[in-house]
């Protein structure tokens, strides 16, 4: 928003005042459909509830960036995790068990790559020391291959 010289405030696009009012009214239906806790209060918004609530009212996220949310924010962090979240320790846990399982297909794939590079040289070696067609004088019958 901007401030008018007479001291009113206005949105400086079309665009974020729409966005704005239905991100406020996905908000408060997404609030009321929560279960009340047990003391009645309501219940606790987290940080990924309002960006994911957010990210769909924009229409998620365009060329790695949410709009609204600022450059902070690009593809795979619009429902950024704080340490204190609740959630932040078992997607931690699941990004490195990710990250070990990456690595040791990336060892994989090394041997797999290095056994194919020794079968590629021995074919190469086998058939360069064999004569193609018949041998001996051979008309042709059986082949050995």
């Amino acid at each position: 928003m901007k401030k008018k010289k007479d001291g009113t405030r206005e949105w400086v696009e079309p665009r974020a005042a729409r966005v704005y009012e239905a991100y406020q009214q996905r908000f408060e239906e997404w609030r009321q459909s929560q279960p009340d806790s047990e003391d009645g209060s309501s219940t606790q918004v987290s940080l990924n509830d309002v960006a994911s609530i957010w990210t769909q009212v924009v229409g998620g996220a365009k060329k790695g960036r949410t709009y609204g949310l600022g450059s902070q924010y690009s593809v795979g962090c619009s429902t950024t995790l704080l340490p204190g979240d609740a959630s932040y320790s078992q997607d931690h846990e699941e990004e490195e068990a990710l990250r070990k399982e990456v690595e040791e297909l990336k060892e994989e794939q090394k041997e797999d790559r290095t056994n194919f590079n020794k079968l590629q040289s021995l074919v190469e070696k086998f058939m360069s020391g064999r004569p193609f067609g018949p041998s001996n004088g051979e008309d042709g019958g059986d082949n050995e291959f």
